[in-house]
């Protein structure tokens, strides 16, 4: 899981609350994400200067998505993502995921794994089915 704290300046009665959350699960040398969501009331009271930034480099999702992956390199070969959304897929997209030849199966590497050990890890992400 990523969980980003609000700015102090944003955060109610000083506390903090998520503003993105991408659910990631563990399945052996490979990751499993999905069920990321963004609060937009949390962006809605951010001021107009910070929403711009975010929204310049991709929006909170994208942002939240590239700071996991390099988050998690160097400890799992790769992460899977099971996307129906067009909009979350170009994120995905944006970020380096790539098609595994399975509809809805993205794939970002995150290890210099050889053909066999692609093809394994592509296979174990597609038996769990969606996720």
């Amino acid at each position: 899981m990523t969980h980003f704290e609000l700015p102090r300046w944003l955060a109610q009665d000083s506390l903090s609350q998520p503003v993105c959350y991408i659910h990631f699960r563990p399945q052996g040398d490979l990751l499993l994400g999905g069920g990321a969501c963004v609060d937009p009331r949390a962006m809605r009271r951010m001021p107009g200067a910070v929403r711009a930034s975010i929204r310049a480099r991709g929006g909170l999702y994208q942002l939240s998505l590239a700071w996991s992956l390099q988050h998690f390199a160097g400890r799992y070969k790769a992460v899977f993502g099971y996307c129906g959304d067009v909009l979350a897929e170009r994120v995905d997209r944006a970020v380096g995921f790539v098609d595994t030849g399975h509809e809805h199966l993205l794939v970002y590497w995150l290890d210099d794994c050889d053909a066999s050990e692609r093809a394994r890890l592509i296979a174990q992400a597609h038996t769990v089915g969606p996720f």
